[in-house]
This record gives structure tokens, C-alpha cells and sequence, in this order.
């Protein structure tokens, strides 16, 4: 049987006086948590409710502080320090800011996405294969969202040790005093007091899954216990899965929650299909998935110069587009054809070349020179996806990066990466951020003041839209007002506005200027080097 370290909390003892509480956080069976300070820093505080416990208590007591204070991992709280003194029982612990994640998902002012979630959920699964990888393992006993707080930078931490325990032997369980926790996220097996190990806490982390999903509290139809308890164990009953969950996590859901324990995943396996749930969420192309997934897949953030040798290697090994056109092309592949694989068609003969000129300038006007695609293309993907400070805020470092979930959200706007096998994604980057009117990134604010400092009644620019995937339109008015209309994506990729659609989004610009009065292209793009301060759009070509 390993040694039980509920003696050795002597070295962390902090003494009564040293504790300043602040403000009351929240309150529980065994305690009062208080945001405070001790020693100059600020710090969650644990006071006991009861302060004149027995000696029973006092072990139980000491057995959290024991289990707390052995375990070092990013994803459970840091344990600062404890007070014995009777009258002043309580662990100190480091402050997270943003409370329990319990309340942030029932919070819907607060926006999350799938992606944030799935890695909340990463966070919490690392946290917990790192307890139950001890020697010997600590089972956990009250997972739940009450007890995962939330950092900054929605890093997720394990708290609230108090029903914790070493595992003595294969299974565990207490007849004395019965079931342990907080019913609603007990494990079967632990809600019939038949022996557990640390798949019961596989089962609740499965209704924290639900819970990353949904938003929502598990099983709050139940009011009655004994009900409660008889569809849980008896009829096997579990919260309903939304319909739209992606069936890799309805499936992990499905195992974690499982009625029998030797049938729901390890922690281990959980982190494993979890990293493929974030890439599924953060990717919708099934091309940007697996250049993501074989390339980075643990990663969240990678340097522009990785991510730029592993993306042209990858689709240098798909794309086949070079040998996709063929010398007695019709006129239908001729306008269907990307700009890309023009320009290879027009090196084959003087006469292509004639061909592909008039098409390019049928698209793009007269004079058009083409832009050398791949090196646009890769100059444009640095420019809107490479950074140095991640979404959330955090400083990445003094080398750009590049961003899973920017990645994702850049091919809603430019992809899909392939069409068939022809690998257009860097050709469109090139086309888009080739025209004078488009401004990629900027916001709304940002539009508005360029427009006004052009004063000219019909400049115009497109940008970004708020939904990845659509464009927006910016453009002042005879009236003097500046109005925003969104340009969205169809199923094949289409730019589409009302009933108009067009293959091209200069196509689609084409068509909508006479009707909305789109005059002259707004100067001020940072895709423009020197920029040539706008041009007048033509709408007959």
C-alpha cells in the first residue's frame, strides 16, 4: 500500500495573519472561497465552514491539503500554502480572474467558440491524465464545471481537492458513510456505492463535454433523487446531444458516459481524439484539416516559416493543375479555367498567349499584367494570416505565427484549398488582394474613415465581413451616408448577393456596381505597394 502523505504539510503552513480576504467568491458544503492576499500576492482563499472540526475532519482536512500539494501541472490550480491553526483552517491557492466555468457557460454574453471550447476541454483532459498517471493515482471523486476555473487566457484549471483520494487498491469504494459528491455528476456505479476507480471521473468529465457543447446544466428536468438516480443507473438514461455535434464528439461523449466503467476511454485516449475535434471545428476544409493534422497536430500556433515550407511541400505533392488544361481547350474550359492555370497554358505557344490575354483582360480590364500567382499568392497569406499577437492577446513572441483557427477561417473567405485536384486557394489569395478596392482585415470603424477621407460620392471598398466567410461592402452615398452590405459564400463557393452570384468575387463586384452606384475604389489598401490611389470601375468588359 503507498504512503500516505497527509503528514508531510508542515513545510507549507502559513500562519493566520498573513491572510487578508478581499471579497467572498462563492460558497460550498465543506467551505467559503475568498479572493485575498498573502505575502504581497493575490490569492484565492478556502476557509473551512466548520472551524472547530474533530479529529476525523481534521485528517480529511489535511488529506486535501496532502493531495493538492503534490501535484505540479499547468492545468490544475497551484497550491500555495495552508493554515492548521484551529479557528483559521484554509488552503491558499493562486486567483484566477474569470471564476468557474460553470458560470462563464451559463454566461451568454460571453462568447466562446467550439474551438475555445474543445480547448477548454483539452485543458481539463491533460489536467486529469496527469492525476490519474500519478503513482498512485489520484481519482478526483467531484469533477465538475463548478470546479474548473478559468485564467485569462481561458486556460482551464482543476480545482477543489476535498473528496479527492490516492487509489489504494484496484477498485475503491466507502460503505460507511456512501456515496460521495455532487449526485448529478456521479457515475453510476459510484450512485449505487458499488466499488469505483478513476472512470468515474472519465463519466463526469463526458457531462462536461455536454456541458462545452450545449451551454446548458445536465439532467435539470430532475428534481427528485430517487427518479434522478433510477434513469441513471437503472434505465441508463443521459442529456440529449445536439444534433449538429460533430459525430467524433458525439462519439466520445457516447464512451465517456457509458454505463460500464472498462468501456469508457482513458484520459490518455480522450486527449488524443480531442486534438482531431479541434482541428474538425477550427477547419472546414477537408484539405486544410489534413495538412493541419499531419503537419502540426498538437499544435495551436506554429512560426510563418514552418507553416510556409510544410504548406507549399503539401500541396505541391496534390496539386495537378499544370496538366489539367488541354491544347484543343474549348471555350468553356477557357472561362472555367483559374487564373493560374492560364498563365501555365500561355507559355505553350504564341498563340495561348494572345488567348489568355484577352481572357485575363475580360476579367480583370485592359492593360492587365498578371501577377506572378504563387509568390502573390504566398505574400497575400503572410500578410492576413502571419502575426505576433494571437487572438486572445497573448504576445506569441518576436516571430510571426500562424494561428489554427485563422487558418480556418482564411479558407472560408479564399478556399476551398483544391477544386477537384487543381490547387486554386493561392491564386485567389493573389487575385482578391490584387484589386484596389479590397482592404482584407480592417473594420468597420477603420472603412468608414477611409471612405470619408477619400470624399467622393460612390468609392467603395470590400473587406472582411464579421462571419468568416462573407465580405462586406462599404461605400458612401449621394446622401453623404456610408452603408455596409454583406457578399456571402454558396455551397460551390460562389460570391453571392441577393439573387446575383458570380464565380469571382470581381465578377460579383462587376455586376452589383451599376445598381449600387460603386464608382471608384477606395485608396489606403495595405495589399498596395505603392498603392496607385484608386481607379474607376468600368462596367462593361
Amino acid at each position: 500500500m503507498p504512503e500516505d502523505p497527509v503528514q508531510n504539510v508542515s513545510r507549507s503552513t502559513i500562519r493566520p495573519e498573513e491572510v487578508v480576504r478581499d471579497e467572498l467568491l462563492g460558497r460550498g458544503s465543506f467551505g467559503e472561497v475568498w479572493k485575498g492576499r498573502c505575502r504581497g500576492q493575490t490569492v484565492a482563499i478556502k476557509i473551512l465552514n466548520n472551524q472547530n472540526i474533530d479529529a476525523k475532519t481534521m485528517e480529511e482536512f489535511k488529506r486535501e491539503v496532502s493531495i493538492v500539494s503534490i501535484i505540479g501541472h499547468s492545468n490544475v490550480i497551484q497550491y500555495m500554502g495552508a493554515c492548521f491553526t484551529p479557528g483559521n483552517l484554509m488552503i491558499v491557492t493562486d486567483y484566477l480572474a474569470k471564476g468557474d466555468l460553470e458560470d462563464m457557460l451559463l454566461n451568454k454574453n460571453i462568447s466562446l467558440s467550439m474551438v475555445t471550447r474543445m480547448r477548454m476541454a483539452l485543458d481539463v483532459a491533460h489536467g486529469m491524465n496527469w492525476l490519474h498517471c500519478s503513482n498512485p493515482p489520484i481519482i478526483h471523486r467531484d469533477l465538475k464545471t463548478k470546479n474548473l476555473l478559468v485564467g485569462e487566457d481561458n486556460q482551464i484549471k482543476i480545482c477543489d481537492f476535498g473528496l479527492s483520494q490516492l487509489k489504494q487498491a484496484e477498485f475503491e469504494r466507502d460503505p460507511t458513510n456512501g456515496a460521495k459528491g455532487t449526485p448529478i455528476w456521479m457515475a453510476p456505479e459510484v450512485l449505487s456505492n458499488y466499488p469505483f476507480d478513476e472512470k468515474c471521473d472519465v463519466y463526469s468529465y463526458g457531462l462536461i463535454l455536454w456541458c462545452l457543447v450545449t451551454r446548458q446544466e445536465p439532467y435539470s428536468e430532475f428534481e427528485d433523487f430517487a427518479i434522478f438516480r433510477n434513469a441513471i443507473v437503472t434505465k441508463g438514461h443521459r442529456p440529449t446531444i445536439p444534433a449538429d455535434c460533430l459525430p467524433r464528439l458525439r462519439n466520445l461523449i457516447t464512451r465517456c458516459w457509458a454505463g460500464a466503467p472498462n468501456t469508457r476511454p482513458t484520459f490518455l485516449q480522450i486527449i488524443g481524439e480531442l486534438e482531431t475535434i479541434v482541428i474538425e471545428y477550427a477547419i472546414d476544409d477537408p484539405y486544410g484539416r489534413d495538412f493541419w493534422a499531419r503537419s502540426f497536430k498538437e499544435k495551436d500556433h506554429v512560426p510563418w516559416d514552418e507553416f510556409n515550407d510544410k504548406f507549399q511541400t503539401y500541396y505541391e505533392s496534390i496539386d495537378k493543375s499544370t496538366t489539367n488544361l488541354p491544347d484543343n481547350i474549348t471555350m468553356g474550359q477557357l472561362k472555367a479555367a483559374t487564373d493560374g492555370q492560364l498563365l501555365e497554358f500561355s507559355t505553350r505557344s504564341l498563340r495561348n498567349a494572345q488567348v489568355v490575354k484577352e481572357e485575363l483582360e475580360r476579367r480583370h480590364g485592359v492593360g492587365y499584367v498578371p501577377p506572378q500567382q504563387e509568390d502573390a499568392g504566398i505574400k497575400g497569406l503572410r500578410a492576413l494570416l502571419a502575426v505576433k499577437v494571437a487572438t486572445d492577446g497573448v504576445e506569441l513572441g518576436a516571430n510571426e505565427f500562424v494561428s489554427m483557427e485563422k487558418f480556418g477561417e482564411l479558407i472560408k473567405w479564399f478556399g476551398p484549398l483544391f477544386i477537384g485536384t487543381q490547387f486554386v486557394f493561392l491564386t485567389r489569395i493573389a487575385e482578391i488582394t490584387g484589386y484596389d478596392w479590397f482592404h482584407g482585415d480592417i473594420s468597420q470603424p477603420q472603412a468608414e474613415a477611409l471612405i470619408r477621407a477619400a470624399n467622393f460620392s460612390g468609392t467603395f471598398l470590400v473587406r472582411f465581413s464579421s462571419q468568416p466567410g462573407c465580405f462586406s461592402v462599404s461605400q458612401s452615398t449621394a446622401q453623404g451616408t456610408i452603408e455596409h452590405r454583406r457578399i456571402a459564400r454558396d455551397a460551390n463557393g460562389a460570391f453571392v448577393f441577393g439573387q446575383e452570384s458570380a464565380r469571382t468575387l470581381e465578377e460579383l463586384i462587376i455586376k452589383l456596381a451599376p445598381r449600387l452606384s460603386l464608382l471608384k475604389s477606395c485608396s489606403g489598401s495595405r495589399f498596395k505597394s505603392p498603392n496607385p490611389g484608386g481607379y474607376m470601375l468600368t462596367f462593361a468588359k
